[in-house]
């Protein structure tokens, strides 16, 4: 499934736009990411605070799909299924299938 309107850049309120919601702020994951912490693995998370939990996420290979948060587990049909779990504490995302996305890069040979 193709979204063209993924192929932009977005805000908070784009987001909401698309969603038919009125001014939300950022959601808590709304921002830069790193791939296992690495700066050179960029990813981002397009996230607005609205009841709905839902997010526009791109991975490390520029690739954007919506996903949806609930609690505190991210859940992204487009990636089949794949599941993460958010934990404030260590401000990462840790992905079902072995890899974490991090708010900060981490030094080389670092790991949780």
């Amino acid at each position: 499934m193709s979204h063209s309107f993924l192929s932009q850049s977005f805000s908070p309120n784009d987001l909401a736009r698309l969603l038919g919601q009125t001014n939300i702020q950022p959601g808590p994951l709304h921002g830069v990411w790193f791939m296992n912490g690495r700066p050179d693995l960029p990813c981002h998370i397009w996230h607005g605070s609205g009841p709905l939990g839902i997010m526009v996420i791109e991975n490390e290979n520029y690739d954007r799909v919506v996903g949806q948060l609930m609690l505190s587990t991210i859940t992204v049909p487009h990636w089949n299924n794949l599941q993460g779990l958010y934990i404030d504490n260590y401000k990462a995302i840790f992905w079902a299938n072995g890899s974490y996305w991090t708010r900060e890069p981490r030094q080389p040979g670092l790991q949780y």
